[in-house]
């Protein structure tokens, strides 16, 4: 009996000292991420571009590639988040607000690093039209998706500010879905229904461009101080398996948020690519005081709280560290 329980004994004590040493789960050396191109998302075109994430690993002794996968949308995006096809995804603020209530305790997606915290404009085509007061039944004013893009509900605040909180749909019956360049043609055209646009960079600099196109609110009237408009989000358990390869990210983010503020006209060539627009106009947009990139995030309870307020938010937070990674929560944000 003795001798059985000495040969059973001797493997059980090799798995058990095979389990004690073995090294934790090692973390990815691939990082996918999502992106859409627009200058709001322009640091990770410009770390994409420059392979910043593969030289911040360098630095750390890491060996790690970026894999970036370009999207026409945010909701093909969060569905490979949410499926785990996809580690890291980027959207405008009201969107990722959505994602972040309805994937609570589910795949707990919360925010990473914050991106572009400038001014959305509303732009009008009609000399008449000074306030949102003065649109009419015939105006329609083009967004890029109705009720749920941060620029509809950038309108949306604005009108509760404007009729009373009561009234914050109040403008939505005059919107139309159109993606940004769509708007800022039927805007500039004169031959359409479209007689306003509530953008981003670089539409509503175009479109201020355009003899008889005035500016009729800025985000700022709503959001005092600036405000975050873009970041980059992951699933919690992806943020925990990998600590050393999002330390990396984030750092490369910075660093790419400098280089758009230090070489802008080298940003604006990254940014067009093998496109038509003009480096120099691009350089200028990028000079533009209303276009701002920071990873410190910038009245984002303003919004959750307007969205709890209007029911598209379950639960309202309490602190803008509610929905962000616990590697955010020592910047100075609101």
């Amino acid at each position: 009996m003795s001798v059985v329980r000495f040969k059973i004994g001797i493997p059980l004590a090799l798995c058990v000292c095979v389990s004690l040493a073995a090294p934790a789960s090692a973390e990815t050396t691939t990082l996918r991420i999502g992106y859409q191109r627009t200058i709001a998302i322009l640091p990770l075109i410009v770390m994409k571009d420059e392979k910043l994430v593969e030289a911040e690993a360098a630095k750390a002794g890491i060996k790690l590639k970026a894999e970036y996968t370009e999207f026409a949308s945010g909701a093909p995006m969060n569905d490979a988040i949410i499926s785990g096809n996809l580690d890291i995804g980027s959207a405008g603020t009201g969107p990722f607000l959505t994602l972040w209530s309805k994937s609570r305790g589910i795949v707990d997606v919360k925010g990473l690093s914050c991106l572009f915290t400038g001014t959305y404009d509303l732009v009008t085509n009609k000399p008449a039209i000074k306030s949102l007061k003065d649109f009419g039944e015939r105006d329609r004013i083009a967004v890029p998706a109705v009720g749920i893009s941060i620029q509809a509900m950038i309108l949306q605040m604005a009108a509760a500010k404007t009729f009373g909180v009561e009234n914050w749909k109040k403008m939505d019956h005059l919107t139309v879905s159109l993606p940004q360049p769509d708007g800022l043609a039927a805007l500039t055209s004169g031959g359409s229904q479209i007689t306003g646009q509530l953008a981003g960079p670089p539409f509503q600099q175009f479109a201020l461009r355009h003899k008889g196109i005035t500016k009729v609110l800025s985000s700022n009237q709503v959001f005092a101080g600036g405000f975050t408009g873009t970041l980059t989000y992951a699933r919690t358990k992806f943020v925990e398996a990998n600590p050393k390869v999002i330390k990396i990210f984030m750092a490369a983010v910075k660093r790419a948020i400098q280089e758009i503020r230090t070489h802008k006209r080298k940003a604006a060539e990254i940014f067009i690519g093998s496109g038509k627009l003009d480096p120099a106009l691009v350089e200028q947009v990028l000079g533009d005081p209303s276009v701002s990139y920071s990873v410190v995030p910038k009245n984002v309870l303003t919004l959750a709280t307007f969205m709890h307020k209007t029911g598209r938010l379950k639960d309202l937070p309490s602190d803008w560290r509610d929905f962000f990674h616990k590697q955010m929560h020592d910047l100075p944000g609101s």
